[in-house]
């Protein structure tokens, strides 16, 4: 027996409100580690890499508050120091202490001479 490539449209989507005798064909259930990029198509979705906690020089990485990218740069806020990651040896290079800072604005009117706040 020769194995043949069935095309099968996928415009239905995900329709999780119907019994699974009932489903319409054309529509899914449930999908895992796919994703819709065009309408009836599905591509496998972008896998992740688990990073090691290694700090260069030595110790660990226990917690991360945080994860950003800097311009090319992924960092790591611990919630006491700022981590970079170096991709030439997968380790963590700690650079410093990092006080995080939130801050408020607040509406002001100029009266005058004087600031007023709202």
């Amino acid at each position: 027996m020769q194995k043949v490539n069935v095309p099968v449209q996928f415009g239905g989507g995900i329709n999780t409100k119907v019994d699974p005798k009932q489903l319409q064909a054309g529509q899914l259930l449930t999908l895992q580690n796919g994703q819709f990029s065009k309408t009836g198509q599905i591509n496998k979705r972008f896998g992740y890499k688990v990073l090691n906690n290694t700090i260069e020089g030595g110790g660990n990485i226990t917690a991360g508050v945080e994860l950003a990218v800097y311009e090319n740069e992924l960092i790591l806020f611990d919630g006491n120091n700022l981590y970079s990651y170096l991709h030439a040896t997968g380790n963590w290079s700690n650079r410093g202490t990092a006080i995080s800072i939130t801050t408020l604005d607040k509406d002001i009117i100029r009266l005058s001479d004087r600031k007023s706040v709202v």
